[in-house]
């Protein structure tokens, strides 16, 4: 397969791999292959799927940025009425980037709809050395230690950095 140029990380194998070439790449039957590209978020819900029941007041931010910076709008409403159609929304807007052994991460919410209301974790793939969260939310500052854990991913756990 060809993968496009820049830095791809491989959920199967749980490695960055660099894209711009052919890869050759042995997939089992029950296996599907999946990349993501650097600089890409995956915005996660880690409680129990039911419908129209889950709390989506805490969101993981699954972030995938070796070298790129991640840049991404996240829509928050009352997840239960069509108020949204008339602006009662708000976008939260988040970027991230990494410096040393540092992940800066800023949201700023602007919109209808009330502030801070959701809460986001950040969990980053294939970066061991990140150590420390800088974390500003609607201009308020502070910093978190990073601590090593796992998430799972096609049925195999990958070793992370989170709170």
């Amino acid at each position: 397969m060809r993968l496009p140029p820049g830095s791809w990380f491989d959920l199967n194998h749980g490695e960055w791999l660099d894209g711009g070439c052919v890869l050759h790449y042995a997939a089992a039957l029950d296996e599907l292959p999946l990349f993501v590209r650097d600089g890409a978020v995956l915005p996660y819900y880690a409680g129990p799927l039911r419908n129209s029941l889950m709390d989506l007041r805490a969101v993981e931010l699954h972030l995938f940025c070796r070298e790129r910076p991640v840049q991404f709008d996240y829509f928050l409403d009352d997840r239960e009425t069509r108020r949204y159609q008339s602006g009662g929304y708000s976008i939260a807007s988040i970027s991230a980037k990494i410096e040393d052994h540092r992940l800066r991460m800023e949201i700023t919410e602007t919109g209808n709809y009330p502030q801070n209301t959701v809460t986001f974790t950040p969990v980053i793939y294939g970066r061991p050395d990140i150590e420390e969260l800088e974390l500003t939310v609607n201009g308020h500052t502070g910093n978190r230690p990073m601590q090593s854990t796992s998430r799972e991913w096609l049925c195999r756990q990958w070793p992370v950095q989170s709170l």
